[in-house]
């Protein structure tokens, strides 16, 4: 409880059409691992649920500021599987956007994440924009 973390997922079209980004929060897997006396039985995996996170369109230096478009705040992560978080989101031929993905653990989660694990998986595409 309390962690947090951040990651900027850099997409570049290295392509010559520009296009739109689409992203994907999908396959989300909680684990009860190894289950701790603390932690009550049966353990289900918690984690997922107790995880908070928040997606935006980030200028590249790795902080979420004011003024940037916030695409999910705050979010447990079980509630975003199989969900489109980014949608249509212009790309130019050659053209860079930066994703900012963090997540926090609220302080107030008890014994319930104890030995858990969760996987996920992260899908982007970029579509063509149609042509005149």
């Amino acid at each position: 409880p309390g962690e947090t973390g951040e990651v900027t997922i850099k997409l570049e079209n290295l392509g010559s059409l520009d296009g739109y980004v689409c992203m994907w929060i999908k396959d989300v897997t909680n684990s009860a691992g190894d289950t701790p006396e603390p932690e009550s039985t049966p353990d289900n995996g918690e984690l997922g649920a107790n995880i908070k996170i928040t997606i935006w369109q980030d200028d590249g230096d790795k902080v979420l500021e004011d003024g940037e478009e916030v695409y999910i705040d705050g979010a447990s992560l079980d509630s975003l599987n199989n969900t489109k978080v980014v949608t249509d989101k212009p790309l130019s031929a050659e053209g860079t956007v930066y994703i900012g993905f963090s997540w926090e653990i609220p302080s107030d989660v008890g014994n319930e994440i104890m030995g858990d694990s969760v996987t996920f998986t992260i899908e982007f595409a970029l579509t063509q924009t149609e042509q005149s």
